[in-house]
């Protein structure tokens, strides 16, 4: 299992259940390991324990055999979606963390009729990660739609603003990086970090030394990357793409909102220069920002319940 917000997500909530009293088990799939769905049964095939150190803080249960009644609940997350489209004694859902990558998985998603078929599967609940995703259920025609978000890893809201800074800017080059390469090619006074190759933790100390964090990407859900740069710290600017579009996944003001066009003609540019001037004034625009950031886990624990401890809504 790969080391990214979706994955995390995932565990999350399984912690998020666990804590609330409920039976939870993560299903492991992969290139080295298999995974079968049947109408009573999910058998996976895994040696050791599946879970990434990176998740381990997170209560998480496995199983080689994970029974399933009628009263069971399984949900899908949005990149296998097909493997939800047939009728089974128990109840499906799917968890769009991603849009986009919903979209790559399965193009035919991209076209309206096919769309609204599927939106309209009667036995399909439907979690949104991100308002963006909510929008984009909406207009599908999707019915059955509940939020169940995600939250910032802890160890991000132990930073301090107060820690001494650099002037840099870090970006991910993996996200956008044709844009970024335009933007700080074109201004070579700009003390640019890329941030790749590293490990959490690594990700996290350099997060506490720059100014600016810089998303060029496309958003394809609410990303986590720049949020746990606004906690250690930084000014975030983003791509007005997919979810950064979305006042409410990402409640920055336009000043911190750019286009690929604002990057050709400076624009940016200007912006940065402003905040790297006055890091104080601009970090404190944020407020909104880091305020909805830290609300996050308590807004998620209540979704949790009203999910999976109430159940008309699995009806």
């Amino acid at each position: 299992m790969a080391v990214s917000g979706g994955p995390e997500a995932i565990h999350q909530l399984s912690d998020a259940i666990a804590s609330l009293g409920g039976e939870v088990v993560i299903a492991y799939y992969g290139a080295q390991m298999g995974i079968s769905i049947e109408d009573t049964i999910i058998h996976c095939s895994f040696t050791g324990s599946p879970t990434p150190s990176a998740y381990r803080d997170y209560r998480s249960f496995t199983a080689a055999r994970i029974p399933l009644t009628s009263r069971s609940l399984v949900i899908f997350p949005e990149p296998v979606i097909g493997w939800a489209m047939a009728q089974r004694p128990f109840t499906q859902a799917i968890w769009w963390l991603s849009v986009d990558n919903a979209l790559i998985k399965s193009p035919a998603l991209s076209y309206e009729s096919h769309r609204q078929q599927f939106f309209l599967t009667p036995h399909l609940l439907h979690f949104y990660q991100s308002d963006y995703a909510r929008d984009f259920l909406t207009k599908g025609g999707a019915k059955k739609i509940y939020p169940l978000a995600d939250y910032t890893a802890q160890r991000f809201h132990q930073t301090l603003k107060s820690l001494t800074r650099d002037q840099s800017i870090t970006y991910f080059p993996r996200k956008g990086g044709a844009l970024a390469s335009v933007f700080f090619d074109s201004h070579p006074d700009l003390y640019r970090v890329p941030i790749e190759n590293m490990t959490p933790d690594a990700v996290h100390e350099t997060l506490k030394k720059s100014q600016i964090y810089i998303d060029f990407g496309h958003h394809p859900g609410k990303d986590r990357v720049p949020r746990e740069a606004s906690l250690s710290g930084n000014i975030v600017f983003l791509h007005e793409r997919g979810a950064a579009a979305f006042h409410m996944d990402h409640p920055l003001d336009r000043f911190f909102l750019f286009t690929s066009t604002d990057v050709s003609n400076g624009s940016l540019y200007e912006r940065v220069k402003q905040a790297l001037t006055d890091p104080d004034k601009a970090f404190s625009a944020q407020q909104r920002y880091h305020a909805r950031i830290a609300t996050e886990r308590d807004e998620f624990l209540f979704q949790v319940k009203f999910n999976f401890f109430a159940p008309e809504i699995l009806r």
